[in-house]
């Protein structure tokens, strides 16, 4: 075997050196969750992982799938180059991932579930479909963009795109919601973690009919059954800003619209 003198500039470690696999794989993994308190059991099966090209000087392929009591999920990454595996910084890490799941049952979930609001049924008769994309990049900025559908009584969608400078704040760029494929509303603002958590975001909501929130709302039919001019349509902005003892509401826009 021909070696070829390493300049002291370029030297790696000893693990490092050893650290290079044209392919890993993992095929029927298994991986059970059981909460003696809440009762609550998760079953991760059928998990193949595949990993090409495993080295420390370029990155790195990751693709898996499982099924999560019974439904599917896939993974897609791309992770590193890792570089020097002692002077690594998984804050600084490269990394992009896209996480997929076309039907998640919360059946399995719904130990740790609240109640839902009567409109949207049982919790536990729910499904999921979830479409998340993370970068990682080497600065520490951490971007996600995302789209997440709540099949029920009635259909929730959710869309946002989000950035992470440090691990104390979350920028977030956009949010939207909808219900039933309609638009109800939209929020920009910032999100603050850690020891002392809180919130700021300007949302806007688009114009709300009466009788459109009467059929997900029956009481309010009841409530203005004897009104003689009830309103037809609300729409309204605001600066919401507090943690999980207070809120505010800032400068409040609220347009009316009567029969």
């Amino acid at each position: 075997v021909d070696a070829k003198p390493v300049k002291k500039t370029e030297q790696a470690s000893p693990a490092l050196a050893a650290f290079k696999a044209e392919s890993l794989q993992l095929n029927s993994g298994r991986f059970i969750w059981a909460d003696s308190v809440t009762g609550g059991h998760l079953e991760l099966s059928s998990l193949p992982v595949d990993l090409n090209e495993v080295q420390a000087e370029g990155p790195i392929e990751l693709k898996a799938s499982a099924q999560l009591s019974g439904e599917a999920i896939t993974l897609a990454a791309r992770i590193g180059p890792l570089g020097d595996i002692s002077k690594l910084d998984v804050n600084r890490l490269p990394l992009q991932a896209e996480l997929k799941s076309k039907s998640l049952g919360l059946r399995s979930f719904r130990s740790w579930l609240p109640e839902f609001p009567q409109f949207l049924g049982a919790a536990e008769d729910a499904t999921l479909r979830l479409w998340l994309k993370l970068e990682h990049r080497p600065d520490g900025m951490r971007l996600s963009t995302g789209e997440l559908s709540m099949m029920a009584k009635n259909s929730v969608d959710a869309r946002w795109k989000a950035e992470m400078a440090n691990t104390k704040r979350v920028q977030l760029k956009d949010f939207e919601l909808s219900l039933n494929s309609r638009p109800l509303l939209s929020a920009q603002g910032e999100l603050k973690l850690g020891n002392r958590p809180g919130y700021q975001l300007r949302v806007k909501s688009e114009s709300i009919e009466r009788t459109w929130l009467a059929s997900l709302l029956p009481e309010l039919d009841v409530m203005y059954a004897a009104h003689p001019s009830p309103w037809k349509e609300v729409k309204l902005g605001a600066l919401l800003a507090g943690n999980g003892n207070r809120l505010e509401l800032r400068d409040v826009q609220l347009k009316i619209g009567r029969a």
